[in-house]
């Protein structure tokens, strides 16, 4: 199977070579039946001067009087003899099984930066994600999920280190089902519905901006 290179090893599809070495470690640790912690570290070489590093962390708490909570790091750095770019992604995920029901929340976080070896201007983007959900499993014979997503979106200005700008605000909401499978008649449907707000981000920006 191909690796996925631009998410997992932050590279860009022009900067591949069709050289490559790559080596990968992971580690699950149980001290307890309901706690769990595991990482995973890499490092990928894709030709001269191109180059990925990875690590992530995830700790998981299961099958307690309490929530499932999950919370996940992974930070990505790859370099090449243009641009150094840094990728951080955190997510949180906690969830409760009641019966037939399973209330869930998310929180999703991804910082990418990308600073030019030439001029130093750094560019990228940032977009912090709430999510709510609740499935339910074979209520009249469907298995439903309804979740409700809050997102923001930001650019970098590279004009201004350091500097982001708000880009949008998105509000999704969506419903699906899935006929289950054990039943004679199979199926799955989705109605989602998207609002993005992009306002704020033009009201930010000067006459003469221009932001990548």
């Amino acid at each position: 199977m191909q690796p996925e290179y631009a998410y997992k090893w932050n590279f860009a599809q022009q900067q591949l070579t069709n050289e490559e070495n790559s080596v990968e470690a992971r580690l699950d640790y149980a001290p307890v039946r309901f706690l769990r912690f595991s990482g995973n570290v890499g490092s990928l070489q894709k030709g001269s001067g191109i180059s990925s590093e990875r690590q992530v962390a995830q700790v998981q708490l299961l099958r307690t009087f309490f929530p499932d909570v999950s919370y996940r790091l992974e930070n990505v750095d790859s370099r090449t003899p243009f641009s150094r770019s840094n990728w951080i992604r955190r997510n949180l995920l906690v969830a409760r099984n009641i019966f037939k029901f399973t209330p869930r929340y998310e929180y999703t976080v991804e910082d990418r930066t990308v600073a030019s070896a030439t001029d130093g201007n750094v560019t990228g983007f940032m977009f912090a994600e709430n999510k709510i959900g609740l499935d339910a499993s074979r209520l009249l014979g469907i298995d439903w999920g309804v979740h409700v997503q809050f997102r923001k979106d930001y650019l970098y200005n590279p004009r201004v280190s350091g500097q982001r700008l708000e880009q949008a605000t998105s509000r999704t909401y969506q419903l699906q089902g899935l006929l289950h499978p054990g039943g004679s008649l199979r199926g799955r449907f989705s109605f989602a519905f998207r609002d993005k707000d992009y306002t704020d981000f033009f009201q930010q920006l000067p006459a003469d901006s221009i932001v990548i």
